[in-house]
């Protein structure tokens, strides 16, 4: 940390002048980023920044420190690809480059801000990562406002999330306590059905109403380029009294003051608002409560024109007389929502047992500066079935301050480290609540053809974990205490011990022929068919954790067999035998092919949807087919724990001797194991003339094991990155040292484009178990085999052996199905990948979720 002794930072802006009157080049100053906010551009940002207002939509301050001292500065927005990308990030060491120190024409103190123009990201010494932030302080010349939470070029009051839409960020939304009335003696009040008759009428301000809030929405935020609006937030509430339900919007400055403090069953005091009509493009939530009539009016609260007044009345103090209306709640199991309709609203309660990695999904007509979705999978399980509930879970805008001493009845299996917002707190063995939720049977086009039922959030859905059900008064509905009481069983321990996290995940699956899959568009939603030219050009532009899929055609010309990677679980994982045998089956486990096995009931109860097609996968590691090492290595020598003879095997010739045998088998293993790879000869005519895109590794495509893991490596592989250091962030992890249950290994599945001039590299995951007969077409449809042979040959196999080779042996070996793929070299195939971006320098991870090969 040399360049920490020069205290950089106190004079940075010297630097910069000087370097900039004498026409030289500004000398290298090495930095650490602590922090990075994004905020909406206005007309002061393009005045500072020489870049029209319409041209951008987000800046970011970043706060950086020679650990010394620290100064907030500014990105230039010619930056703001590289933090989308996830190239500079909080943490990095950077060398600045190019900087300008710049001044607002308008603003009399004259206060000067540094706008970095170009950076170096460097390797970073694990020195700086002992930075202490919270001892550093701000550089002597430091205002006003870059020492509070502020955007330096915006007339904005807050920052945003710098990964999605939906969520505030900033300590300036935990809010203020909503101010409390308590009621004495009569209260002149109006109901609700007074209003929406009279608003027109009655005398200005208006009578108070007492309501109860019946749903929150998410945060919506409208920042526009060219205006200067400072709190441009708004928020929902459905609220009623007796006489029915309406809308209530809070408007910008109270946002932050109050959005977090109002939660559903809050008893609210409203006056000195405003009445309009209900704006027809606004949705109304399904409210439990059938009986209340909900009128057509909205009424808008804002900090002026006029002063609003929002008042909480303690539920201590709710008078009787008032006769408002109760929460209610509509809690469905996973038996029931089977049957319920498509578009249903449902609250649901289970056990996490499974949590995917975020996916970024970008909004129509959005660029990469923050206009994105942010979604996960969940798998949650409940006492009526051995299937999960799949949630389909985005963010709900919620912020909260939870201390875990004050839940220790409703403590489930451990808690992470106290996170401020729900979602960054769920793990598996939490118990989840989550309402207002939306069913999707997601039947497909003929009868005959399975559901794939999930459950995903709308826009008035809150989220409710561990920390959060003190004060849940769903807590007296029958469903949650039935989960309450199923989640102290041993089989439930059992399951959330074996859950797992992070990994690929695709639901609905897609349908298995080129037609069906044609079907699912129209001309509304134009099935749009990428060029092999093009294919390019869409892996540069994805974004950090940016999930999109594209479709295009090519021909078949190199398949590669990949095998599992050779991670060796804890000890004690490796027992033959059932316990091996219900392990492959007790997490999520990605399959694109799923052999019908008759499940033991302890495994089936975590077992995931046969429909599923391509989930995070895992399996036995002895199910692997017998030319991998480690299958050849285990049939050599007996597993931990097995007794293979009374007598004790010390001598050191002996073991020697073994080892070179198990050695010489596993070269031999790894020989049979390169032969796998099936070339087409003019794939090796054409090779040194064609790009070749794409990744052939797929570690963080495959799920870990949630035991033992620590808080900040859950936090690595399903959390979003922070937006600001803290030393316990950057601890030493690494992705492969995570224990994780085997899988069947993958396929580099070649697609050279028709014009002959790009291929790409394509993941094909395999399934734990492939079935018997299974070729290699029906692999990439996602085609189950059906054969009544192959799969009672497999349940026999299972049931009358408990040694892992004996189920290896009933499968169809890799050689098999690299034999079927030779037919299919050569020939046309209309590929639908899915493109998922890593960040941080790795290649974009592209997964091979359907190929219709042309007959």
């Amino acid at each position: 940390m040399a360049d920490v002794l020069k205290d950089c930072i106190s004079n940075l802006k010297t630097l910069i002048r000087n370097s900039h009157s004498l026409g030289e080049q500004l000398e290298s100053i090495n930095v650490l980023v602590l922090a990075i906010n994004r905020y909406a551009a206005d007309p002061l940002s393009s005045m500072i920044t020489n870049v029209c207002g319409t041209d951008i939509s987000s800046l970011y301050d970043v706060t950086i420190t020679d650990g010394a001292l620290k100064m907030k500065c500014v990105f230039s927005p010619n930056l703001n690809e590289k933090i989308q990308r996830y190239e500079i990030c909080v943490g990095s060491l950077v060398t600045l480059e190019e900087c300008e120190v710049k001044v607002s024409e308008t603003d009399l103190d004259l206060d000067s801000v540094v706008v970095i123009n170009s950076v170096t990201v460097i390797p970073c010494d694990l020195l700086w990562h002992r930075v202490i932030p919270e001892r550093l302080e701000w550089h002597s010349f430091a205002t006003d406002k870059e020492k509070a939470e502020v955007p330096l070029l915006a007339n904005r009051g807050s920052y945003l999330s710098t990964w999605n839409v939906s969520d505030p960020s900033g300590r300036l939304w935990q809010g203020n306590a909503c101010p409390s009335f308590y009621p004495s003696g009569h209260c002149n009040v109006l109901t609700l059905k007074e209003l929406s008759q009279q608003w027109k009428s009655l005398k200005r301000p208006l009578s108070a109403v007492i309501v109860r809030v019946l749903c929150k929405s998410r945060l919506q935020s409208y920042p526009r380029p060219g205006k200067t609006d400072k709190w441009p937030y708004q928020a929902y509430f459905e609220v009623a009294d007796r006489s029915g339900a309406c809308t209530v919007i809070l408007w910008n400055s109270l946002c932050p003051e109050l959005y977090k403090s109002i939660q559903e069953g809050s008893v609210l005091r409203l006056g000195n608002y405003r009445v309009r009509e209900r704006f027809q493009m606004h949705t109304r939530p399904s409210l439990r409560n059938n009986d209340l009539e909900q009128f057509d009016i909205e009424i808008s609260v804002n900090k002026h024109h006029p002063i609003g007044e929002v008042q909480m009345v303690p539920l201590a103090s709710v008078d009787q007389n008032w006769h408002l209306p109760e929460l209610k709640y509509r809690f469905a199991n996973r038996r029931q929502l089977g049957s319920l309709p498509e578009d249903s609203n449902v609250d649901i309660c289970g056990i996490i047992t499974y949590i995917s990695r975020y996916c970024r999904l970008r909004r129509k007509g959005t660029g990469c500066e923050g206009g994105f979705w942010t979604m996960r999978w969940l798998h949650v399980h409940d006492e009526s079935s051995r299937q999960p509930v799949i949630v389909q879970l985005f963010s709900t805008s919620q912020v909260k301050e939870i201390t875990f001493n004050s839940i220790q009845p409703w403590k489930i299996f451990g808690e992470n480290e106290n996170f401020p917002e729900s979602h960054a707190r769920l793990a598996p063995g939490q118990m989840l609540v989550c309402t207002q939720m939306r069913v999707i049977q997601g039947q497909l086009h003929t009868s005959y053809q399975q559901r794939f039922m999930y459950v995903t959030t709308t826009n008035e859905s809150q989220v409710y974990t561990t920390g959060d059900h003190h004060r849940g008064q769903y807590m007296t509905c029958p469903q949650v205490k039935a989960v309450i009481q199923w989640c102290q069983r041993s089989q439930v321990r059992d399951m959330v011990s074996m859950a797992t996290v992070g990994g690929y995940y695709d639901y609905p699956p897609l349908p298995s022929t080129l037609l069906e899959y044609k079907d699912l568009f129209n001309e509304e939603k134009p099935l749009r068919v990428t060029t092999s030219d093009n294919l390019e050009t869409e892996l540069r532009d994805i974004y950090y954790r940016e999930q999109k899929r594209i479709t295009f055609q090519g021909l078949i010309v190199q398949v590669k067999y990949v095998p599992p990677d050779h991670t060796r679980p804890g000890e004690g994982e490796e027992e033959e035998g059932e316990g091996t045998m219900e392990e492959s089956e007790f997490t999520p486990v990605a399959s694109r092919l799923r052999s019908k096995r008759k499940l033991s009931p302890a495994a089936a109860t975590i077992s995931p949807s046969k429909a599923t097609k391509t989930l995070p996968q895992q399996a036995s590691k002895n199910s692997l087919p017998k030319t991998t090492g480690r299958t050849m290595k285990k049939a050599q020598s007996p597993s931990k724990g097995k007794k293979t003879s009374p007598k004790k095997s010390g001598s050191r010739e002996g073991k020697d001797k073994s080892a070179a045998v198990d050695r010489e088998n596993e070269l031999l293993s790894e020989a049979a194991v390169e032969q796998q790879v099936v070339v087409d000869p003019v794939w090796q005519r054409l090779l040194s003339a064609v790009t070749v895109l794409g990744s052939t590794r797929c570690q963080h495509s495959t799920p870990v094991l949630h035991s033992d893991m620590s808080a900040v490596e859950l936090k690595k592989i399903i959390g979003l990155p922070p937006d600001h250091f803290s030393p316990a962030d950057f601890e030493d992890f690494s992705y492969s040292d995570l224990k994780r249950p085997s899988y069947g290994g993958h396929l580099v599945v070649t697609i050279l484009g028709l014009n002959e001039r790009v291929a790409v590299n394509t993941i094909v995951l395999l399934p734990p178990h492939l079935p018997q007969h299974q070729n290699f077409t029906d692999l990439l449809a996602g085609k189950l085999d059906k054969s009544e042979n192959s799969r009672n040959e497999s349940e026999t196999a299972e049931n009358e052996s408990g040694k892992n080779e004996s189920e290896s042996n009933s499968l169809p070996t890799v050689k098999q199905l690299m034999d079927s793929a030779r037919a299919v070299q050569g020939r046309r195939v209309v590929c639908v990948v899915d493109l998922y971006s890593l960040g941080e320098g790795e290649e974009v991870e592209v997964i091979l979720n359907r190929g219709y090969v042309a007959s």
